[in-house]
């Protein structure tokens, strides 16, 4: 539930297939339900990266980025690295998110 109302308040897309691509190289072509991911980087994304520096949050299977600059989506990198988070997702659920929030201190 709580991803379907971010979707329609960040504006979603689905992975392209040159970031499938990557990811796939990266984590292997069936290691993450690719069909279910989503990039958002817009309408309310502009406050939340404006309150975090721009910086790319990962949340279930939505990978949320700012429309520009280096942690936009233009950078492939980025987007195969936030894809892990997906991976980690789909291996623990929803505790990787306080897992990966307790890593960052």
């Amino acid at each position: 539930m709580f991803e379907f109302v971010w979707h329609l308040l960040a504006g979603v897309t689905r992975l392209t297939a040159d970031e499938i691509e990557a990811a796939g190289r990266v984590l292997g072509p069936a290691a993450v339900q690719y069909s279910a991911v989503r990039v958002a980087e817009g309408r309310i994304l502009r406050l939340v990266f404006k309150l975090n520096g721009n910086r790319a949050v990962t949340l279930f299977h939505t990978i949320n980025l700012p429309a520009k600059g280096h942690h936009s989506r233009g950078n492939l990198d980025l987007l195969v690295h936030e894809m892990v988070h997906v991976y980690q997702f789909e291996l623990a659920g929803a505790v990787y998110i306080w897992q990966a929030l307790r890593a960052q201190r």
